[in-house]
């Protein structure tokens, strides 16, 4: 794969290779009002960050302590497990830690990493606690992610083929390797990491920021095709809009390739129009600069990582399992907002077209008759709700 930002015209080649070929400087513009450049921190390249872990921050002694104590504290209250704010999980030390990890969110590089939580150290209901307590100091709002009002979606894959036997919707198999994509729904997107496997699983995030440069001065005409309202999306519901966004000063990216193409759970029906070519080499080159970009990092069981889910693509390499082995991949995900901090969403992003989360703004109603269900653990046939472990 060779990248030249020096005017070339991307094009793609072969088996998925992205290549820049020297040639006159493109007369495509750009969409109207696009940047022809983003120089910000969210414009960050894989080399920038592969050296110091700057996105990792590990929890000290102390932190534990404080941490351990809110968990006491709030479980005196009596209180359902979903009830969990900066007010009754208190973290007086940690929070201008955590504040300033927000910020990084929003105005930095669009993601971090919190590491010491170890799982042998909580029950599952203690874990979950733990996990929305911190939570609940970088985002407050927490959104349903599924039509019967799911909180938490488990995304598995294990090493007894048991898999396919859940049902898609809280607990959704997840099996191999994913594409870059960004989630359909949440300003913030948080994962809980409770695999089981020895070695530990792998994460891969690109900052579309350092796309979007690369296609600036290359490929105009891509950024074109993305931010065109004919993107035709079968999930959550059928409806078209763009895949890219320019508002407030921001880009803004939405989509997964499984809601565009289809995959193994998701399938799109046969009746709906398929992208065309000028879509697919659009999606193509996306794919392969991402990966030219990207940063990779070990994920250990027990991490908390957050994701701005409107700036930054995120894919998984496929789980190796021991052989003999009943390991398991497991990742508890939220969906969040800060409202203090939350980027203004363009007319058109997140309207489904009815349904839950006609706008993302349904998703995260905090109406007293909205339903919630907290699956804490994935069920394949019964729902298990957080509220019977508020005590």
């Amino acid at each position: 794969m060779v990248l030249n930002d020096r005017g070339g015209v991307a094009t793609l080649q072969g088996h998925g290779t992205l290549q820049i070929k020297d040639s006159d400087p493109s007369p495509l513009l750009l969409p109207h009002g696009f940047p022809d450049r983003v120089s910000t921190r969210m414009a960050w390249h894989g080399s920038d960050l592969r050296e110091t872990e700057q996105y990792v921050y590990e929890l000290t002694v102390a932190d534990l302590k404080e941490i351990s104590e809110a968990l006491s504290a709030f479980k005196t209250l009596g209180l359902d497990g979903d009830i969990v704010t900066k007010d009754t999980f208190p973290l007086p030390t940690l929070q201008p830690k955590l504040e300033a990890l927000c910020d990084e969110l929003h105005q930095g590089i669009g993601f971090f990493l919190i590491r010491g939580l170890g799982p042998q150290n909580y029950s599952v209901a203690d874990s979950t606690i733990v996990f929305l307590g911190i939570q609940s100091y970088i985002a407050e709002l927490r959104g349903r992610q599924t039509g019967s009002g799911d909180m938490i979606v488990h995304l598995i894959s294990d090493n007894e083929q048991s898999v396919p036997a859940l049902q898609p919707g809280a607990s959704r198999p997840s099996d191999g390797s994913i594409s870059f994509h960004t989630d359909e729904v949440g300003d913030i997107l948080a994962f809980q990491d409770r695999s089981t496997i020895k070695h530990g699983t792998r994460a891969v995030l690109a900052s579309f920021y350092a796309v979007y440069n690369t296609l600036a001065a290359t490929r105009p005409d891509v950024i074109e095709t993305l931010a065109k309202p004919d993107w035709l999306f079968f999930y959550p519901h059928y409806h078209r809009r763009p895949i890219l966004f320019y508002h407030d000063g921001k880009l803004m990216l939405n989509f997964a390739v499984e809601s565009l193409l289809g995959s193994t759970y998701w399938r799109r029906p046969v009746e709906y129009l398929k992208p065309t070519a000028i879509q697919l080499e659009a999606l193509s080159l996306l794919q392969n600069i991402a990966q030219a970009h990207a940063v990779r990092f070990h994920v250990e069981p027990g991490d908390l990582r957050f994701i701005n889910n409107l700036a930054i693509l995120h894919r998984r390499d496929v789980y190796t399992f021991e052989e003999g082995t009943t390991e398991r991949g497991h990742l508890a995900r939220l969906c969040l907002r800060n409202e203090k901090r939350r980027w203004k969403l363009p007319v058109g992003m997140g309207d489904w077209g009815g349904g839950l989360g006609s706008s993302w703004d349904e998703v995260f109603d905090q109406g007293e008759k909205v339903e919630r269900i907290w699956n804490i653990e994935p069920m394949p046939n019964a729902f298990f709700p957080m509220r019977q472990y508020g005590t």
